[in-house]
């Protein structure tokens, strides 16, 4: 008589997540991860004045969000891990807004002439 079979979720041991979900999730979000690259170099050969690194943010933010949320399963955690996040974000506004008021309230320094 065989002994029987463990679910797959225990058998599975740390990627019990993949043997539950498949692997389609990580397929569809590696196809975006590339299609967002694809996406960003083609963009880099086009000026787009002003909105070049505000586009970049945008596509760097959606590449981030797709490896937090399907790779690092922060969908499927705890609320501690999604409030680590937002803690982690609002820091990183604090220090580009900290940032952004020292650039915003610079003096410009002439150099004197040079007599002689």
């Amino acid at each position: 008589m065989s002994p029987p079979a463990a679910a797959p979720a225990e058998s599975a041991g740390r990627g019990g997540e993949s043997a539950r979900h498949g692997t389609r999730h990580y397929w569809l979000c590696w196809a975006g991860l590339m299609l967002l690259t694809v996406l960003t170099f083609a963009l880099s050969w086009i000026d787009l004045g002003g909105w070049a690194a505000p586009v970049a943010l945008l596509i760097a933010t959606a590449k981030s969000l797709l490896v937090l949320f399907i790779f690092m399963h922060l969908l499927q955690a705890r609320a501690s891990s999604g409030f680590l996040l937002a803690a982690a974000v609002l820091l990183a506004v604090i220090l580009l807004a900290l940032i952004a008021a020292d650039v915003l309230t610079r003096q410009v320094l002439h150099t004197p002439p040079v007599v002689g």
